[in-house]
């Protein structure tokens, strides 16, 4: 029935558009394992340099469990990877790790890691979806999975692309220490220098979109999209998506 229909494609655009539950808890949750990514691809070029890795012909390089891997988890939440952060960032790292660090780096060393992944799809959302939502239960919304390497299933439209861009721009931003502050848009430039690449860590089931979108936003809409986002507009997401860019309809727009 044309009912019917019509629910399925609301079904499918709402799933298309999920991005991460806006909570303090889930801030931290990914922000532990996106930084503990980041620390780890350091753990495991140091352990291969060091002949502490087993690998494979061309594979990516196995490590097991030691002493150096032990130092990383104990100080991880005290380190400047999260101490650079809002205060809000390193207590919820802390509630992660002291409940769940061994199940955390269990997943890190279940599968060989991938290195030198700027630009490429990576491991990071997989582990943020078992970490933040299956383990420890900090994010109650995810966006859908994919494959790393695989093609899309779903390509995803620029849309939900937009949705996806402007609310991680609010997620990197929120966690900021200067957040309480007076922002310029000078001071969002700076914190969104990275904002792009990021997606690869961030998605999965379509980067490739996500980053396009991202840079047609920063290249055509650059002003008003820092213009929005310092004045921490509640409605941030649709002046730039629906209002400026035209990419979306008011209908379309995901609830936070």
């Amino acid at each position: 029935t044309m009912l019917g229909r019509l629910l399925c494609l609301a079904l499918v655009l709402a799933i298309c558009a999920a991005s991460y539950s806006p909570t303090p808890e889930c801030d931290a949750c990914r922000t532990l394992v996106e930084k503990f990514h980041d620390g780890w691809e350091e753990v495991v070029r140091r352990q291969a340099q060091d002949g502490k890795s087993e690998r494979k012909s061309d594979a990516p390089p196995t490590i097991t469990y030691n002493q150096d891997i032990e130092d990383y988890l104990q100080g991880f939440c005290k380190s400047t990877r999260i101490t650079t952060f809002a205060s809000y960032i390193q207590q919820g790292c802390k509630k992660v790790m002291d409940v769940h660090k061994r199940e955390i780096v269990g997943k890190f060393l279940s599968v060989s890691e991938i290195v030198g992944t700027s630009m490429k799809a990576t491991r990071v959302p997989q582990r943020t979806r078992e970490v933040c939502s299956t383990l420890a239960s900090e994010c109650g919304r995810l966006p859908p999975a994919g494959v790393v390497g695989a093609k899309p299933k779903v390509k995803v439209a620029k849309c939900q692309a937009c949705q996806r861009v402007m609310r991680d721009a609010q997620y990197v931003l929120r966690r900021s220490k200067k957040y309480t502050d007076k922002l310029k848009p000078l001071d969002v430039f700076e914190h969104l220098e990275t904002l792009c690449p990021d997606v690869y860590n961030r998605y999965d089931d379509d980067p490739d979109s996500v980053f396009q979108v991202c840079e047609e936003l920063f290249e055509d809409h650059e002003d008003v999209v820092l213009r929005v986002l310092a004045a921490k507009s509640s409605d941030a997401v649709e002046q730039v998506c629906v209002e400026d860019t035209d990419l979306c309809s008011s209908s379309e727009i995901e609830t936070a």
